[in-house]
């Protein structure tokens, strides 16, 4: 009987060693540790350019105003539609 305490112990002691070596971050690490976010690339031509393109697409669909369009998900609380 003894020997089975001292057996689930040192279970029990392994098991919250890795849970706090998993904590402490000795299998990896976040990517926001590894990951640093940099500016857009994007010259100001092709943002123009591309802003061009989506009104020409909108005024092509009869989508009026442009500028005020919905967005993907918007709808789904913020709306009074």
């Amino acid at each position: 009987m003894r020997t089975a305490l001292v057996v689930i112990f040192l279970l029990a002691c392994a098991a919250a060693l890795v849970v706090w070596s998993l904590g402490k971050g000795a299998f990896g690490g976040f990517d926001s540790e590894t990951l640093v976010p940099v500016e857009a690339s994007r010259s100001d031509e092709s943002v123009a350019a591309a802003r061009a393109a989506q009104r020409e697409a909108a005024r092509g669909v009869g989508a009026g105003q442009a500028d005020r369009q919905i967005l993907f998900g918007d709808l789904h609380a913020h709306t009074t539609i």
